[in-house]
């Protein structure tokens, strides 16, 4: 299940203006830290930091 809310943060990461605060509250994770967490183990970047690599890619 945890795969499938981190799949989701990708998208809302690079698809709406949503802050990773209100990502981790819609994905009914615990907090920002618990959610943070969970998806560096899963893809080795925080959320924020692949939002700000991925907007730079795509603004080029």
């Amino acid at each position: 299940m945890q795969h499938v809310k981190l799949t989701e943060a990708k998208h809302l990461l690079l698809q709406t203006n949503m802050s990773v605060t209100e990502i981790a509250h819609k994905l009914q994770f615990y907090d920002k830290s618990a959610f943070s967490k969970a998806f560096k183990k899963k893809f080795a970047i925080s959320p924020s930091k692949y939002r700000e690599l991925n907007k730079i890619v795509k603004d080029h």
